[in-house]
């Protein structure tokens, strides 16, 4: 008897923050769609977010048959980011690792000399 895969709380959050932040009210794609997928296609973080790219081209391929300039944007830009997580995946396997989970460091770029204040 096999294990039923589950996929790791922190790999459906990495998810949730490759994919576009309208995924959510655009095409439904919430923490329930995110475990779905992953655990139907027993898939990884880079392949669940490939996925979401793969439903975007072929829910926007009949763009191209209407000739909106716009629409047919929409659907380039998914078959790119498409081509994008491919090229992710083709150069690691295992995709986007979420073995390092301590909090990041902020970015500073130092302080600001402004000069003496003046008074008014």
């Amino acid at each position: 008897m096999t294990t039923p895969f589950v996929p790791d709380p922190f790999d459906v959050a990495k998810v949730a923050t490759l994919i576009p932040p309208t995924a959510e009210v655009d095409n439904g794609w919430n923490e329930v769609k995110i475990i779905t997928v992953m655990t139907e296609h027993e898939l990884g973080v880079a392949e669940t977010v490939r996925f979401y790219w793969l439903e975007r081209v072929n829910e926007t391929v009949e763009y191209m048959k209407i000739g909106d300039k716009e629409l047919i944007q929409l659907h380039q830009n998914a078959k790119a980011m498409l081509a994008y997580w491919d090229a992710v995946i083709a150069a690691n396997k295992d995709g986007i690792t979420t073995t390092d989970q301590s909090p990041k460091k902020p970015i500073t770029f130092g302080t600001i000399d402004r000069g003496p204040r003046v008074r008014r």
